[in-house]
């Protein structure tokens, strides 16, 4: 990990409108927290790609349920922080140390690791990684993940 000085971003998050246009008037977001969300607990964001952030409120509508009625995007600057770059190699190690902690701790414990769904909806082993990582920096004391990317 490290942190990306004057490392900002144009970030874009697909939404229902109402949520969109709730943002627009200041209300904060609502961080995701289900234990199959790709990266872990926080606010998902498209990097410089407004089509795609579109493009997943449109999927996420067309699911059934959903909480998506009318797909919208909207547009953010985001300051990265101490962010875990999974593009670099340091991010992808940190990614393996916590992976191998948990992989260890549910085989002591006699019990079977998270899955991935088949269809790459539900990211349950990716999330419990990314929370184990938060785990290890918290018990080291190490300084708290701002950003995954």
């Amino acid at each position: 990990m490290h942190r990306l000085t004057s490392a900002f971003v144009l970030g874009y998050h697909g939404c229902d409108r109402k949520v969109g246009e709730r943002l627009l008037n200041r209300s904060p977001f609502r961080p995701s927290n289900n234990e199959y969300d790709w990266l872990g607990p926080g606010i998902y964001f498209w990097e410089a790609n407004p089509q795609r952030g579109l493009d997943f409120a449109r999927e996420t509508a067309r699911r059934n349920p959903s909480s998506i009625r009318e797909p919208f995007v909207i547009g953010a600057v985001l300051e990265l922080g101490l962010c875990l770059d999974l593009t670099t190699a340091m991010g992808i190690e940190w990614v393996r140390i916590a992976y191998d902690s948990l992989a260890s701790s549910a085989t002591k414990g006699g019990v079977s690791l998270p899955r991935n769904s088949a269809d790459g909806l539900r990211r349950n082993l990716d999330c419990a990684v990314i929370r184990r990582l938060h785990s290890i920096l918290e018990a080291q004391g190490l300084a708290a993940v701002d950003t995954v990317k």
